[in-house]
């Protein structure tokens, strides 16, 4: 029993990995050239790291005028915002770099759930890696965020942005978003962990219309309006990229897919390019997740000092029926 005691004890007080040492071990970017996507004035790569380039949809001049007022990204005077080097504009980095570039690795954080169309930007990533070279993803993972009441993507949903080349958020995603995403800080992220978190979705009258309304707008006048296009818990992502490979739409592996740790809010993904393989070996890369662990919102803790209180209402209410 002591020895039970001593590993939990253990495992309490160890230290927990930096987020950037744990997104690097998987990049090992010395010696390698590659692309930071979104990185803004918190790059996970550095120039001291390795040869990197970054990339986001305005020019930093252009990104200094958007982020004025974030005085999360304004912190500095914009003195630590990293020099855009690759404008995207709504394309993909293969639109911006074409077929006479090759990277190591591609490190996306936050940015894939912003992405009308995510298959074709994943297979503009494959393109311009070189084989062997790496996809990095950081994930929302919906059921901690203000997109926790809105229905995970499918992989249906993926198909048809990509095969409609969607270009901007969809009148669907843009209608979704503004309907149904919620105030979420970080307190909740933790009450929504020990499932503390009583709230539910409530229908708001006003914010439906208003999210039609948007919605109609997109659709007559295809304003841009940028919103969380997809959502993903680790579960329904993993059975999303094993469809995907599959299909043979993305021709990569699954080095790994990390699920979102205690009282966090996000996952990775580590996706590798290789063309030679067949869908089913790349496919067969995929990990099994837990669908409750890594797909259900936790469900709240029953404290050891009440579990037999617990079990024995458990077992009441079944010999009541």
């Amino acid at each position: 029993m002591k020895k039970i005691s001593d590993l939990f004890r253990a495992r309490k007080y160890a230290p927990r990995i930096g987020r950037n040492e744990r997104i690097l071990k998987h990049i090992q970017p010395s010696g390698k050239r590659g692309i930071e996507v979104g990185a803004l004035n918190r790059p996970i790569v550095t120039q001291l790291d390795g040869d990197v380039l970054y990339a986001d949809h305005l020019s930093t001049e252009e990104l200094r005028e958007k982020y004025a007022d974030h005085s999360d990204v304004n912190a500095n005077n914009f003195s630590d915002l990293v020099d855009v080097s690759i404008v995207t504009g709504r394309g993909s980095l293969w639109d911006a770099i074409g077929e006479h570039d090759k990277f190591d690795y591609i490190i996306a954080s936050h940015v894939l759930e912003h992405i009308a169309d995510p298959i074709g930007w994943l297979y503009g990533c494959t393109r311009i890696l070189n084989e062997g070279g790496i996809i990095f993803l950081a994930l929302p993972d919906k059921r901690f965020t203000f997109d926790r009441f809105r229905v995970e993507t499918t992989t249906g949903e993926m198909l048809a942005n990509y095969h409609y080349k969607a270009s901007c958020p969809t009148p669907a995603q843009v209608f979704e978003y503004n309907a149904r995403s919620v105030h979420c800080p970080p307190e909740d992220v933790r009450r929504i962990w020990r499932g503390d978190l009583d709230d539910f979705a409530r229908t708001d009258e006003s914010r439906l219309k208003e999210a039609l309304r948007l919605e109609i707008d997109v659709f007559d006048n295809s304003t841009y309006l940028e919103c969380h296009c997809s959502t993903f818990t680790p579960y329904s992502f993993s059975r999303i990229i094993y469809e995907l490979i599959l299909f043979g739409v993305v021709k990569v592996e699954v080095v790994a897919i990390e699920p979102t740790q205690e009282k966090e809010a996000e996952f990775f993904v580590v996706l590798r390019k290789r063309e030679k393989e067949s869908p089913s070996q790349l496919s067969s890369t995929v990990p099994e997740l837990d669908p409750v662990r890594h797909g259900r919102t936790p469900a709240k803790r029953v404290k050891w000092s009440s579990r037999p209180t617990y079990a024995l209402s458990i077992l009441l209410a079944g010999r009541s029926k």
